[in-house]
């Protein structure tokens, strides 16, 4: 058995990855009971990184890379822009 997701749009599942299967294939849905807020929000957040509105790895999104900040010389940039903005 092969496991894979897909959103529900409509009368239609929309798979999130591909897969060959023969034309007409008998496929089995099974719909989780209750989904959680939490993947409602990943699900929501994926697909405005799908649609390009969203960059993806943001804060709420699993990054493939792991984020590692460059240590900068100076003030923080926060502070610069205070500054700046009085």
């Amino acid at each position: 058995m092969i496991k894979v997701k897909g959103i529900y749009e409509g009368m239609c599942v929309k798979l999130l990855e591909p897969i060959a299967l023969a034309p007409e294939t008998v496929v089995e849905v099974l719909i989780p009971e209750g989904p959680t807020e939490q993947g409602q929000e990943y699900e929501f957040l994926r697909r405005l990184v799908e649609e390009g509105l969203l960059a993806s790895g943001g804060p709420m999104l699993p990054s493939e890379e792991i984020f590692d900040p460059v240590p900068i010389r100076g003030i923080p940039l926060s502070q610069t822009l205070i500054e700046e903005r009085r």
